[in-house]
């Protein structure tokens, strides 16, 4: 399993589960070991071995997502000085007494004149 170890992103990663229950280890021995082999399997792979011919660039893949990291970090930074140029968030709706939905985002205007049906038969009385 260790040979088709590749870089990626945290974002990407998800806890290993057998039937649906997560797979955890029990023995520091254990985690230890792994951590050990990983870190060996790793080096040869920055060193260009290749475990088998489908073998993905690892190097190249690092490079990548280094890139990636600094873009995104300059993006965040210019975003920061130049808060002006933020998309506002939608706000959250909330639901009133009656469950119906209500938007504390303002309508835009060529919405306006649109009604929306808040039950079943009204949306069938509507013809649709």
């Amino acid at each position: 399993m260790f040979q088709d170890m590749f870089p990626t992103k945290k974002e990407y990663l998800t806890e290993y589960k057998q039937s649906g229950k997560t797979v955890q280890l029990k023995e520091n021995n254990d985690l230890n070991e792994l951590t050990k082999q990983a870190y060996a399997v790793v080096g040869l792979l920055m060193k260009g071995v290749k475990f088998n011919k489908t073998q993905p660039n690892v190097k190249r893949i690092l490079e990548k997502l280094s890139e990636d990291n600094k873009i995104q970090k300059e993006l965040s930074q210019f975003m920061n000085d130049n808060p002006e140029l933020k998309p506002e968030r939608a706000h959250r709706s909330k639901t009133n007494d009656r469950g119906v939905m209500n938007s504390d985002t303002p309508i835009p205007k060529q919405f306006n004149d649109v009604t929306i049906a808040e039950t079943e038969s009204e949306i069938v009385a509507n013809g649709y």
